[in-house]
Formats: structure tokens, C-alpha cells, sequence
């Protein structure tokens, strides 16, 4: 993680972009495992919303992330706001604020933007095996959208439809959500459609 971090802000040295402005800084998250098969285990790190759910064999599942990983709540309440009066370029809008948070990249949530500050957002953890069906690891765009944005994450209709049809079930029924307002009014959410990285790993 730290090397990624680190390949990160030397790319962007390399492309001559001014880092001393946070704002101008690439930004990502991570969620990562290595499975041990002799162990009956496997470890995890991870950075921000990129997240992880482990599906049991009874159906029921465990989100490993439990604390406020949504750092765009803020933004997204503030999108709510104007979308109850349907505002034309929301994002256009909201400009100055999205910026803001950025400037407190890494120092009240964590993105792998090449500061080490990120070092303390790093949360790391090993689980076991034992009972487990399926690990989900996945990108914030797998996360079903919410009508509320202070409301929880859905992961147990995302769970049920992963084990009705996989990954691409949760995906379509994603998209299907987001075709039926593409302007981002009953959904808050930066654009039309966010993109998606996702893995199953089944046992």
C-alpha cells in the first residue's frame, strides 16, 4: 500500500502536475486480500469506500468496514438539497465544497493521492474461512444507489442479488437504478453512472 502510494505521487511528478495543490492531486481507494488456503484464512487492507463483504455459506453476511467510510455524505446531503428543486449542473454548483473536501484528504478520511498521511487511514485485518461462501471486494460503484444520503448502504440487497446472479446481477440492477434518473436528482450522486470494480471470490 505504502509503495502504491508512493508510485502515485511520483507519477504525478513525472507528468510535471503541481502537487503542492491538494486539489490537483489523483486520488484513488483500495481494497485488497490475499486468501491462505492452509490457514483457512485470509488478510485484508484497504483505504476509503473501496470495501469488503464476506457472503457465509448460510447466505448471511459480515461488512469488514463498519465505521464512516462514506466521505461524501457531506456533499451528497448538500446534493439532496438541491435536488428536491431540481437544480440544473448540480456538481457545477457545489463546485467550491467538493474542492474543499479535498483539501481534507487525508487528514479526515483517507485516498491514496501520494501523501503519506494515508498511512494512518490504512486499515488492516485477517478473517477466517471457516463457514465462508463467497468475498466480495469491490469499488464504491458496486454500492446500490440511496434515495437518502445519510442512510446506511443496502448490502443485504446487494448480497441477494450476487447470490441470485452474481456479480452481473448487481451490476444491472445498479445501472437499471441509475438509467431511471440521469440527472442525479432522486439518487445524489456525482454522475449518471459511476464506474465499477468488482471481484467474487468463491469457495
Amino acid at each position: 500500500t505504502v509503495v502504491a502510494n508512493r508510485r502515485i505521487g511520483d507519477a504525478m511528478k513525472e507528468k510535471g502536475i503541481d502537487i503542492t495543490k491538494k486539489e490537483n492531486r489523483w486520488g484513488t481507494t483500495m481494497a485488497v486480500i490475499e486468501v491462505d488456503p492452509s490457514e483457512r484464512e485470509f488478510e485484508w487492507v484497504q483505504v476509503a469506500d473501496s470495501l469488503i463483504v464476506i457472503i457465509h455459506a448460510d447466505g448471511t453476511f459480515k461488512q469488514l468496514i463498519q465505521d464512516d467510510y462514506d466521505h461524501d455524505r457531506g456533499i451528497m446531503t448538500l446534493w439532496s438539497g438541491l435536488a428536491d428543486t431540481q437544480t440544473e449542473d448540480i456538481r457545477g454548483k457545489l463546485d467550491p465544497d467538493i474542492r474543499q473536501l479535498r483539501q481534507v484528504a487525508n487528514v479526515k478520511f483517507g485516498v491514496l493521492n501520494g501523501e503519506p498521511e494515508v498511512a494512518r487511514f490504512i486499515r488492516t485485518g485477517s478473517e477466517s474461512l471457516e463457514n465462508v461462501g463467497h468475498v466480495l471486494v469491490f469499488t464504491d460503484g458496486l454500492i446500490i444507489p440511496k434515495e437518502d444520503p445519510r442512510a446506511a448502504d443496502d448490502f443485504g440487497t446487494t448480497v441477494k442479488l450476487f447470490l441470485e446472479g452474481g456479480l452481473p446481477k448487481v451490476r444491472d440492477h445498479i445501472r437499471a437504478i441509475e438509467a431511471t434518473d440521469p440527472n442525479c436528482w432522486k439518487y445524489p450522486r456525482y454522475k449518471k453512472s459511476d464506474d465499477i470494480a468488482a471481484i467474487a471470490i468463491s469457495f
